[in-house]
């Protein structure tokens, strides 16, 4: 078999399986015939048979290519197999080729424990048997073929390893890159195991918008704003010293900003690192002020109307419902509940359930406003009440106004009852009335027996 160089064994293109891995076998010995010899038994192996006729040629095969096994004969000149052997195992990087001795001498331990010593494996002695040879070198060869290809699925599975790395890295990228909310990596920075800084290393493009604060990577937070407040650090210290996130809401004064974030650690406890999440809630902040004081201002003014309503000097009610039948009381003032028969706050309770009498004298009325929203006004207005509870109604006279209770969107819900009772004055001027009557009566009839008399 000619001489072989060997090249490293290549992939082939993405989707096809890789080359069969062949092994390489180097034949040192200075006689030629030797080598032909060795061809010839080692030919079945199909395997790569590189030729050196000299310890030289044989230093520089193994520096140019990796064996599977060296079969170096022992007796050379100028440097035996020994003194070759030693050479080939201290090369840098160390060379681990197993080499198997030839040798014509006799089986003398010292010469085979020489032979070890110097970095053999195994021993071939002349005149070679060419079955044990095959059987030697094979064994050594499979072993290669085994480590080699161990290797290259190690190669294999570190490249797709480095490929989904690589797709990782860039989905982290794209995120980072796109992300709306503002995103910073920082190195805590400690003094006597207090934080009292921190260094930013890496941030989104959204980062400033978010923050106002431009170039900030590989500067200080005090660097960019001296004036921070000392909350910033003791917060994200603790971050970084237990490795529990928080999660918070915070202004500064110094960036005239508020912002919600999100802080946790990354990496290594000993690192020190902090990551932030974060977005710029000053507006929302503001218009949360803004409602909170128009809320207090208006339950102030809440207040004030209750305090008007409970101390108006006429009923006012507030009844809820689309029909007359279905009105609710909702609200009343204390003139109210003094005129209802029972003389207790109706609130929670159908109209029609407190004065059931009443029905035939309000039910129509309060049902022809809430239909077209029209207010209903009464003066000297008869409602027939049982308020001493003997099953015999009376009547009372009332000046009111009926007020459709309009929603948001102009819907008619309800009705808003204001009024005062005019039982007293209405009876006093009819029984004003009736005497007059009475004393007119009187007067006609004097006058008419007076006439008679004449």
């Amino acid at each position: 078999m000619p001489f072989s160089s060997l090249s490293s064994p290549a992939l082939h293109a993405e989707g096809t399986s890789p080359e069969p891995v062949r092994a390489s076998v180097l034949l040192v010995d200075d006689r030629p015939e030797n080598l032909f010899a060795l061809e010839a038994i080692l030919d079945p192996l199909r395997v790569r048979l590189v030729r050196a006729g000299s310890a030289e040629e044989a230093l520089r095969a193994v520096v140019a290519n990796d064996f599977a096994v060296i079969v170096l004969d022992v007796q050379m000149p100028r440097m035996n197999g020994y003194e070759v052997a030693q050479r080939i195992k201290r090369m840098a990087p160390p060379q681990l080729a197993p080499i198997i001795f030839v040798t014509a001498l006799d089986r003398d331990r010292r010469q085979v424990h020489t032979g070890y010593e110097s970095g053999a494996v195994d021993y071939l002695f002349k005149p070679l048997d060419p079955d044990v040879v095959r059987q030697k070198v094979a064994a050594f060869v499979r072993l290669w073929k085994e480590r080699e290809a161990e290797a290259l699925r190690q190669r294999q599975r570190y490249a797709d390893l480095t490929e989904d790395a690589r797709e990782s890295e860039l989905r982290y990228r794209t995120l980072f890159e796109s992300l709306d909310e503002g995103f910073c990596i920082c190195e805590m920075l400690f003094e006597d195991g207090q934080a009292i800084d921190y260094r930013f290393l890496e941030t989104n493009p959204a980062f400033v918008r978010q923050s106002g604060l431009a170039d900030a990577v590989g500067r200080t937070a005090r660097q960019l704003t001296p004036g921070l407040e000392p909350h910033w650090f003791e917060r994200y210290g603790r971050v970084a010293l237990t490795g529990e996130p928080v999660r918070f809401e915070s202004g500064s004064a110094a960036l005239q900003r508020w912002f919600d974030v999100f802080a946790f650690r990354i990496g290594r406890p000993e690192d020190r690192r902090v990551a932030m999440l974060f977005t710029d809630i000053t507006a929302k902040h503001e218009a949360r002020i803004e409602r909170e004081t128009l809320l207090r201002a208006l339950d102030l003014e809440r207040t004030r109307l209750e305090d008007v309503f409970q101390q108006a000097p006429v009923a006012v009610a507030v009844l809820r419902g689309r029909s007359a039948s279905e009105l609710v009381y909702e609200l009343v003032n204390p003139r109210y509940v003094e005129m209802t028969p029972q003389r207790r706050s109706p609130v929670g309770r159908r109209l029609g359930e407190v004065i059931p009498e009443a029905r035939e004298a309000l039910f129509d009325v309060l049902q022809h406003v809430l239909d077209t929203g029209t207010p209903f006004e009464a003066k000297d207005y008869r409602v027939p009440l049982d308020r001493d509870q003997d099953g015999v109604p009376e009547d009372y006279f009332f000046n009111f106004v009926f007020h459709p209770l309009r929603e948001a969107d102009g819907t008619v819900s309800g009705i808003v009852d204001i009024g005062t009772e005019v039982t007293e004055s209405v009876r006093a001027r009819r029984e004003a009335e009736r005497l007059q009557h009475v004393a007119e009566a009187a007067e006609r009839r004097l006058a008419f027996l007076a006439e008679a008399s004449v």
